[in-house]
């Protein structure tokens, strides 16, 4: 209630204040806007479709950092990401980010429900960092480009009448970054090649063990 007073006459009015409780997005960075695996990293099976364990897994590393809940005093909120594709669908077959190593591989690589999302996590407190899994769909290879979605869970205390109001109910806060997800077939094992002229040899590096010309020998000598 407000009073307004000039000494005589007195005028008050009502007035009600709502306070709404803050919840600022959460961000993160990446490494890279694009990350190049092969077959040869440590993938060299097909598996069927659910089977997302550490065996099949073609990388795992730290990716991710400067993970953060919001900027208003949000660091008791928890957090999970999620990930979907959004160009050249069926290349990945799972892309997990984990904010503890020790997590089960795979545990990310399942959909939601009330998400429109194919792969994610639970909700976990995440120290600033976070690492990428990747599954790969077997003999597939181009570009596939992976939005990776950072999810709070709002407040951490229900939303309740007080003395100056209703705190009404806050919304989570969603953040994303997009990744492109480049499969190759090979990669080369150096960028040079020698030949020689008047000669069948080719000399690479790391195949020179192997060559079994005597020409290719003798000229190699001479380098």
């Amino acid at each position: 209630m407000v009073s307004v007073s000039d000494g005589s006459l007195d005028f008050e009015k009502h007035l009600t204040l709502v306070v709404k409780e803050v919840n600022s997005p959460p961000e993160f960075d990446m490494e890279s806007t694009r990350v190049t695996l092969h077959e040869e990293l440590q993938y060299t099976d097909e598996y069927t479709a659910g089977e997302f364990n550490a065996d099949h897994m073609l990388y795992s590393g730290p990716f991710f950092s400067s993970i953060s809940p919001g900027t208003f005093h949000e660091e008791n909120q928890h957090l999970r990401f999620g990930a979907r594709s959004v160009s050249n669908m069926g290349l990945v077959a799972c892309v997990e980010v984990v904010c503890n190593e020790t997590f089960t591989p795979g545990v990310g690589c399942h959909s939601y429900p009330g998400l429109a999302l194919p792969w994610v996590g639970e909700f976990a407190a995440c120290n600033g960092t976070a690492s990428l899994r990747v599954w790969a769909t077997p003999s597939r290879y181009g570009d596939e480009v992976v939005e990776i979605i950072l999810m709070d869970d709002g407040p951490m205390q229900p939303s309740a009448v007080s003395p100056y109001g209703w705190l009404g109910a806050v919304p989570n806060n969603n953040f994303s970054r997009l990744l492109t997800i480049n499969m190759i077939r090979f990669r080369l094992a150096t960028s040079k090649v020698q030949v020689f002229e008047d000669s069948n040899c080719v000399s690479l590096p790391a195949f020179a063990a192997l060559l079994s010309h005597a020409e290719c020998c003798e000229a190699l000598r001479h380098l």
